[in-house]
This record gives C-alpha cells, structure tokens and sequence, in this order.
C-alpha cells in the first residue's frame, strides 16, 4: 500500500511543477531527483503494472514530442546512432512477433521507450547549455543521497522500513543473513545501485569549495560501505574494477589516497558487521557458481533453437515453463517458481531478443566505452568523464549475474551514464573541431594578408 501512496504523491508533485514550468529542465531534473520512487507501480499488474516512471514519461511525451523527435544529423555518428536505435527497435519487436508468446509481456517493452525518450530529453537538455550537465549529475546526487538515507534507516530499524515486498535473497532464515535491499525488493539489484552509483559523487565541478568536496566524498564512503551490506558479490567485483580504472588513470597522490580509504571502509566494515553481506557468504561461493552454470548450459541450448530472433523479449519464463521445466526454484518447501531470467544478464538479451538485437545493445556500450578512453588516453576529454566509465564498467560487470533492467531505477542510471558519456566524448570532438576551423581561418588571414604586402 505504502507504494501505491507514494507513486501518487510523486505523480502529483509532478504534475504541479510541469504545469507550473512546462519545460525539459523540470523533466529530466525531477527524475534523477526522485529515482528511487519512479518504479513505484500505480497499478497491479491485473490492471497493466504501470510505474511512476511511465505516467511522467507519457505527459513528458505530449509536452516535448517535437524536441524528442527533432533529430540534428549533422555528422555521420549522429546518423549511426539513430539508425543502430531503429534497428535495435526492430528486431526487439520483431522477436515478439515471430514468438509463439506473441506480446504476452507487452509492458515491458514500453519500458524500453519511456527510457530512450528521458535519454533522448538529457541530450536536449544538456544541448542547450553544455554547463547544464552539472545540473543533471547534481539532481541524480539528490536521487541517489534520498536512497541512501532510506538504507541508513533500514540498517537501524531493521527489513520494516521497506518500500515493497521483499525478495527470496533478502534473508536467510537457516543462517539469520540479512542482505539489505534498500529501496529496491531485492539486494542484488541494490548492490549494482549501489555500486554504480557511488561513482557519482567523484563528479565534481570545477573550484568547488572544500566542504562540498568533503560531503560528496562522505557519500562516495557511505555508499561503498553500504554495498557489503547489500551482500553482492559480483557488484562488489564490478565496483572494485571500476576501481581499477581509477588507479590506472588517476595522478599518484589520489591512488595513494583511495588505498587509504579502502582500508578504512574494509575495516569499519569488519568491525561493525563481520558476520554479514559479501563475507558472509563466501564459503557457498562455488556452490553457486555450478548452479548458475546449469541454467546457463540450458539457456545456451535454447540460443540455438532462435539465434537470430530469440524467444521474444520477456518470454523467458513462459518458455521455460514449457520446455524446460527443469528450470525452477524452491522459494519454501514445497513452494517453487520458475525462473523468470537465465541468472545473467547478456544471456537473457542474447535468448530473448536474438543475436542481432544483443549485437546492437553491445555496439551502443563500446561506442561509449572506446570514445571515452580513447579521449581519456589522448588528455582531450574532460576528468569528469572517467568517473562515468567507472560506473557502467562496475554494472556491467555485475550484470553478468543477473539481469537488472526490468527495474526502471537501474535501467534509467544505465541509459543515464551511457548517454553522458556519448556526450562528453561528442563535447571534445566538437570542441577539436571548432578549435581546428578556428586556427585555420586564423592562419588563411594571414596567408591572404601577406599577399597584400
């Protein structure tokens, strides 16, 4: 009931501040404020599971539907990007469509457009003035400070303070392991939350005083710390490569400085609750790695049956239902499901959407993933830009153990940290170029003005 109220509340929040200033800004500002309320369900899913997320994104549709589909194809990556969006459209529908499920799960693909139109909108707004990107990273700093409070609160006073219903991974009666969730129904999906975002509070603006420097570092800690909380392991892995990235490319006085602060949130960590989250659970460590591999030794069998189209987007668990039964969970005794994904994240795309839609989701990564490193190793681009890398690297990496997406909340933070780092790799491009036209009109006025004498 508690998420009914406020998917409301959030909704009609919104509606008063759009009508007050109808503009892209309010948008797109207010969703990263509000990240961890946009996949509050509205309805049921008997009556079409629809999410916060969905209504604001449809009123942002009819207010902004010329920005949206206004597209500024001046150069070739430009029209690339927008061909590569079509296609990946295509084939997505097109592996419904061939399915024998058919569109059972339609409201998941509508999933898929309410977060190519916000992305879509951060480009219009961050077009506009490139100095707004501060404004964007600022409000998801709000966002996700919002959920981390909320965590702080569930640590204290226990799994009551929830916003949903809680999954089969939260706790452990046999072993009394709590994994907090934090504002999600499950801890996996939090510690890629939390391991993605906690990169955020390294992006700074240029001569920031010394006390905000201090708090979004605060919030960088906080949210490192409340990952071995959550109990994800392979988020875990994922925020320690993004770290990695750091190291490599960071000047020495700040590796030296995050070795310091890595062992002192390992230490509170192993202080405060050494019998808990990641530690906890290393022995069983191997028992999970054989597990998984069995659903993904079937999954691969059914990749070959429907290469090229899949099974249909969100048809994994009718299908399996079908003709892999074996493919189920005991929640309780005597209580079982099947399950609904193959426990990895690219296997699920790959066996639902086909080779050619997965191909094309891969190509949109390592476009933004090769830009930014190849200007990173260049020195064109800006810091700010690596921070982002860190964060996708870290979701990636944790993606390979389940599949994320179906919650708003971290597909919109995927989408978000993608589409700004394709834009800060197009800002230096841009910035070469305009520099380049600049000194060679520079250099034809003095070629012309020597002939004259």
């Amino acid at each position: 009931m508690l998420q009914y109220v406020l998917a409301l509340l959030t909704i009609l929040f919104f509606m008063v501040l759009i009508f007050r200033k109808p503009t892209v800004k309010t948008y797109v500002l207010y969703i990263l404020i509000v990240l961890p309320l946009i996949d509050s369900k509205i309805l049921p899913l008997a009556y079409g599971f629809v999410r916060v997320f969905d209504v604001i994104t449809l009123v942002a549709l009819i207010l902004f539907y010329k920005d949206i589909f206004t597209f500024n194809l001046s150069n070739n990556t430009r029209w690339g990007l927008l061909i590569l969006t079509i296609c990946f459209w295509t084939f997505t529908l097109l592996s419904n469509f061939y399915s024998e499920f058919g569109f059972g799960n339609y409201y998941l693909l509508y999933q898929l457009f309410s977060v190519f139109i916000y992305t879509r909108l951060i480009i219009v707004y961050c077009n506009q003035n490139w100095e707004n990107r501060y404004k964007v990273v600022q409000a998801f700093k709000t966002g996700f400070t919002i959920a981390l409070i909320f965590m702080a609160l569930q640590i204290v006073f226990g799994l009551d303070v929830r916003i949903t219903g809680l999954g089969p991974n939260v706790y452990s009666e046999s072993t009394g392991l709590i994994r907090y969730p934090g504002v999600f129904g499950e801890s996996q999906y939090n510690s890629q939350f939390l391991a993605m975002g906690s990169f955020i509070f390294l992006v700074l603006k240029p001569n920031i005083s010394l006390n905000n420097k201090l708090l979004n570092y605060l919030g960088f800690i906080t949210a490192v710390i409340f990952i071995f909380f959550a109990g994800g392991r392979s988020a875990l892995g994922g925020f320690i490569v993004g770290l990695l990235i750091l190291f490599f490319m960071l000047k020495p006085r700040f590796k030296v400085i995050g070795i310091f602060a890595g062992i002192i949130m390992i230490t509170f960590y192993l202080m405060v609750s050494p019998k808990s989250g990641v530690f906890s659970r290393a022995d069983n460590l191997g028992d999970d790695l054989e597990f998984r591999q069995e659903i993904w030794s079937e999954t691969y069998t059914i990749i070959k049956e429907h290469p090229i189209l899949g099974i249909g987007f969100g048809n994994f668990k009718p299908y399996i239902s079908k003709y892999h039964q074996e493919l189920y969970l005991e929640i309780t005794p005597g209580e079982f499901t099947y399950f609904n994904q193959p426990e990895n994240g690219y296997l699920k795309i790959l066996v639902e959407q086909g080779i050619i839609a997965f191909s094309i989701f891969v190509w949109f990564i390592i476009i933004a993933i090769s830009r930014v490193i190849w200007y990173l190793i260049q020195k064109t681009i800006e810091k700010n830009s690596i921070y982002f890398l860190s964060a996708l690297t870290a979701w990636l990496v944790a993606f390979n153990t389940v599949y994320s997406l179906l919650d708003y909340r971290l597909l919109t933070m995927v989408g978000f940290f993608i589409t700004m780092m394709i834009m800060y790799a197009r800002n230096t491009i841009e910035t070469k170029f305009i520099k380049y036209n600049t000194a060679s009109i520079y250099d034809t006025k003095i070629v012309v003005g020597s002939l004259y004498k």
